[in-house]
């Protein structure tokens, strides 16, 4: 690499890359460990598929050929929020940990440059991709932990819980009070909106339970490729319908094929670890989630010039110039 700046530039990917790809993505490391347990880990086959879509799927892929290295991130539509979900190659010698610098560093100044603020990542708590997401400039949000029910037993004896039911576009505004009230501020500026996970079509089933009128808990559930994914919101008030609330999200999930379920708990919701682990789920990863804001060009107005005085030159603030070809809008 040279020094002050490298001659490598970033690029998304094209079917020029299909070898690299290729080559490297038995050698990466997920950054997105519900997600890869649900869909699983395929990058070639979600760089084709974006490429063949014309960047109409959700999954991007950004490739720097002249270090063999790449990196894929999951974007939402309206939204000005990505989640990285793999890079290759894995940072295991210095050579290839520059390599995830250069990489990250290009990606944020891409990424920046099309309007996205926040840049999320998760890595394994004794992990090296950690510390380099952190030299990169990513700061740690919060700590997750990510359990996992393989497969669910069949309950035919799942007990009412008064007052859950399905799902309903009025509930819009009752999700968003409860979120708010639920999910710390730092998560909130960071994470997808809380109305992804109940209005995309993604979660085949979703539910919410109200008390006099108020939503205090809801669930969504979605099939993968490989697994399940069980989404909680519930309010500490809700505690004593959780075990309740997790059997009937489970039931949402019984049917053929048998695939794990995986439930992701963040350190503010802790609290569910017991009633996950007393229904048959088994930790199986510890991460942090980390989060990285993005400088968006600014163009600073000038003060009117009087015509005899030489006009002052436009003032920007710099930002790293990064050449994108065929770049994809989220």
């Amino acid at each position: 690499m040279e020094k002050g700046g490298s001659k490598h530039r970033i690029r998304f990917f094209d079917l020029r890359d299909l070898r690299l790809v290729q080559r490297l993505q038995e050698h990466g490391q997920t950054l997105d460990y519900e997600g890869a347990g649900v869909d699983g880990i395929s990058p070639l086959r979600d760089a084709l598929h974006a490429y063949l879509l014309l960047g109409a799927g959700d999954r991007r892929t950004l490739v720097l050929p002249g270090i063999d290295a790449f990196a894929q991130y999951s974007c939402y539509k309206g939204s000005n929020r990505v989640h990285l979900t793999y890079a290759a190659p894995v940072p295991t010698t210095e050579e290839h940990a520059e390599r995830w610098i250069e990489l990250l560093d290009q990606l944020v100044a891409t990424l920046g440059a099309q309007d996205i603020h926040h840049i999320a990542a998760e890595a394994s708590d004794d992990s090296p991709e950690l510390e380099l997401l952190q030299r990169a400039g990513f700061g740690v949000v919060t700590r997750q932990m990510l359990f996992c029910l393989d497969p669910p037993p069949y309950d035919d004896n799942v007990p009412a819980v008064p007052g859950l039911r399905a799902w309903q576009s009025t509930d819009d505004w009752g999700l968003r009070l409860l979120y708010a009230n639920t999910v710390p501020q730092l998560a909130q500026q960071i994470e997808t909106p809380v109305d992804y996970a109940f209005t995309s079509s993604r979660w085949q089933r979703r539910q919410v339970l109200e008390r006099d009128g108020e939503i205090i808990a809801a669930f969504a559930t979605r099939r993968g490729r490989v697994g399940n994914a069980l989404r909680l919101l519930l309010h500490p008030q809700a505690d004593a319908h959780v075990q309740g609330l997790i059997r009937h999200g489970l039931e949402t999930l019984v049917g053929s094929p048998q695939q794990p379920v995986f439930c992701r708990v963040r350190r503010y919701e802790s609290w569910l670890q017991m009633p996950l682990e007393a229904s048959g789920f088994e930790l199986v990863a510890r991460t942090a989630l980390l989060v990285k804001h993005t400088v968006a060009r600014v163009m600073t107005p000038e003060w009117q010039q009087i015509p005899a005085v030489e006009r002052r030159p436009e003032m920007t603030t710099p930002v790293a110039q990064t050449h994108i070809e065929n770049s994809p809008k989220c």
